[in-house]
């Protein structure tokens, strides 16, 4: 796993678990227990969800890096309508407050996503893998021992 995903896994989870204990803390004291298991149960989805696609996306960068912009975008698309899908779909639950649910869906998905922001945009990340030989496309360096004979 190249660093820079560790970066994300770590520190846009821990954000993301520290806004789900406030919000948390808050349902549970505006809702008692639904509240609670609102919010926990959203700061799971949303931490599992946001964590896989960021190994998917490791994998499929590893495998193939002319494709990390579209795997990102269409990762990130699909999360997006899971956690849609599962808004509408848990909204009228009764074992848990949806307002609670949804908020904390909402509140975490924005700290992972800025997270996930900062981190790339101040790591230093190697476009090009040191040591690694010119491809196939790459011209070959020119001889420089046939140089002075023409001279």
């Amino acid at each position: 796993m190249a660093s820079v995903d560790v970066l994300v896994l770590t520190r846009a989870g821990l954000v993301t678990l520290g806004v789900g204990v406030v919000a948390t803390v808050i349902s549970t004291i505006t809702e008692a227990g639904q509240g609670l298991v609102g919010a926990v149960l959203a700061t799971a989805i949303v931490v599992i969800f946001f964590s896989a696609g960021q190994l998917v996306l490791g994998r499929v960068i590893a495998a193939n890096p002319q494709m990390a912009l579209t795997a990102a975008l269409m990762i990130y698309l699909i999360k997006i309508g899971i956690l849609l899908a599962l808004l509408i779909l848990l909204s009228s639950a009764t074992f848990f407050d949806p307002k609670a649910f949804g908020l904390t869906i909402v509140a975490c998905t924005i700290a992972w996503t800025c997270m996930e922001l900062w981190v790339y945009s101040t790591s230093k990340v190697l476009y090009v893998q040191p040591g690694a030989r010119p491809g196939p496309s790459a011209p070959a360096p020119p001889d420089q021992s046939d140089q002075g004979a023409h001279e």
